[in-house]
């Protein structure tokens, strides 16, 4: 067989266009590579700054719910020492008085009767029970 006649046959088989296929595709993809590897550095460059920043704003966060928290705990402080002092008065105003009532001399209330949900007269069974008005 002749070199032309190899070269025909080769070009009709299906496995070398495959093969060139492939290899065209890997040269497109390794010319991608430099564009590529410039976005990853621009990201690494992004990310560091955006830890630092991160960090920045966390210290500041944190700073500042240390402030909130010392704030209101003297609020509740102020809170609670002013409620003390007005119970202080209350009882200081009162303390010479007899209770208006001691407990002992408080009579319950009567309970109200309660209603049965069920009727039991002749007349509310056969459903001929009437309106009062």
């Amino acid at each position: 067989m002749t070199l032309s006649a190899e070269m025909k046959k080769l070009r009709e088989s299906k496995a070398f266009y495959a093969a060139a296929g492939a290899g065209d595709l890997a040269v497109e993809k390794l010319r991608e590579v430099p564009e590529q590897l410039r976005k990853i550095e621009g990201a690494k460059g992004a990310r560091r700054e955006l830890s630092g920043r991160a960090q920045t704003y966390a210290a500041q966060l944190t700073e500042k719910a240390v402030e909130v928290y010392g704030e209101l705990g003297a609020r509740a402080a102020e809170a609670y020492e002013g409620l003390a002092e007005r119970g202080k008065h209350v009882v200081g105003d009162h303390a010479d008085e007899e209770p208006a009532m001691v407990p002992s001399q408080i009579e319950p209330e009567a309970t109200p009767p309660t209603r049965s949900t069920r009727q039991t007269t002749g007349a509310a069974k056969t459903g001929t029970a009437r309106k009062s008005s």
